[in-house]
């Protein structure tokens, strides 16, 4: 056996391995909508996780033989006309979408009108609340059916009140009180709120037989979103100490979701789901505008969100969190990509390998 001809090919195949994972973490966000595509043929035998019928949006979900109503999916459906409007009639520089489109307003009314088909009206603590129930379990946090979500109850806010701005009917701006009213009720009451450090967070996996919070990143951002866009409109004010105590949490727990100095933790669960590259994305442009809102609303600056705002642009190029998520964290998506970038490296190797042998 030629053993240095079999050491050279090892050293090899450990560059393309070791190339692959560095590809995988500049590529990911450029391949994984493809490879999303090949999941969904594989696990739904579609080419999407996301049917429509009269007009709802139903989510297919592994494990679960029939699809369901996600409200966050169902909002998000028609994000693109809720950050056009939110952002010409609210705040530009918060409600930024990524691309501005001329608004179809029938359609989004119409998507405002098929949501309250799917609300539970709850009375607690002497409020009317609006709670968007998730009929189907959640395996991540062992929750059954039943739960709720304070990223739901932001989301679902932030369409009642587009819809306003574009039809100037009170009934929106009305519903969208009734939605941000439940992030003012306890999580053990039925609420979504939870006491932290420093203020309240805004649970996206709420129910009153949680054991342990999630306390998830960008679910409770994302209902801040829709706390914040409710302000701009209420006259009497008594949604402002609620937005200021939960950005306040988030200032003063933020870099608790900090692994490896670059990357971030998606939640901070008895075991911490580490971020893959699209929600570690989305908690840079979160913070961004927090930080923002910070500025605008109280007139302070946010040294512990600017600190993690930072750490975590810095992270997209330097590549700590795709080793910190293969070793720590990895699922059988990320493998996968770096199987395959692994592979094309490997080829490219033996293409030029054997072009400079043949000129030879």
């Amino acid at each position: 056996m030629n053993f240095k001809l079999v050491s050279n090919y090892f050293k090899v195949v450990i560059a393309c391995l070791l190339g692959g994972i560095l590809l995988s973490h500049y590529l990911e966000p450029f391949q994984i909508k493809s490879f999303l595509k090949i999941r969904n043929m594989f696990y739904f035998s579609l080419a999407a996780s996301k049917e429509m019928s009269d007009g709802i949006v139903y989510s297919k979900y592994k494990g679960l033989d029939s699809a369901y109503f996600n409200p966050v999916n169902f909002v998000q459906f028609v994000w693109p006309e809720i950050y056009t409007t939110l952002s010409e009639h609210v705040d530009e520089k918060y409600f930024l979408p990524n691309d501005k489109i001329v608004v179809d307003t029938t359609k989004l009314i119409k998507f405002s009108q098929k949501l309250m088909e799917f609300v539970d009206t709850i009375f607690i603590d002497d409020q009317i609340c609006y709670r968007l129930i998730y009929d189907f379990p959640e395996k991540s946090y062992s929750m059954p059916r039943g739960w709720y979500s304070g990223m739901a109850q932001g989301h679902a806010s932030e369409l009642m009140l587009s819809a306003f701005c574009l039809t100037n009917d009170s009934i929106y701006l009305r519903n969208a009180e009734k939605f941000i009213n439940l992030l003012n009720i306890d999580i053990k009451k039925g609420g979504v709120k939870v006491n932290v450090d420093g203020g309240i967070w805004f649970e996206e996996y709420a129910s009153e037989n949680n054991k342990v919070d999630p306390l998830v990143l960008n679910g409770h951002i994302f209902a801040i979103d829709g706390l914040y866009a409710l302000t701009q409109f209420s006259k009497e004010n008594k949604y402002d100490l609620l937005l200021q105590r939960a950005v306040n949490a988030t200032e003063a727990n933020i870099n608790k979701y900090i692994v490896a100095g670059f990357w971030s933790y998606y939640d901070l669960f008895s075991s911490p789901f580490i971020a893959d590259w699209s929600y570690h994305n989305i908690h840079i442009q979160q913070l961004n505008r927090l930080i923002y809102l910070n500025k605008k609303l109280m007139n302070k600056e946010s040294p512990e969100m600017a600190f993690a705002y930072n750490r975590f642009r810095l992270g997209k190029y330097v590549p700590v969190g795709i080793f910190v998520r293969l070793f720590l964290m990895h699922n059988n998506m990320l493998l996968f990509m770096i199987a395959v970038n692994s592979v094309i490296l490997m080829i490219l190797y033996l293409l030029i390998f054997y072009c400079l042998r043949r000129n030879d």
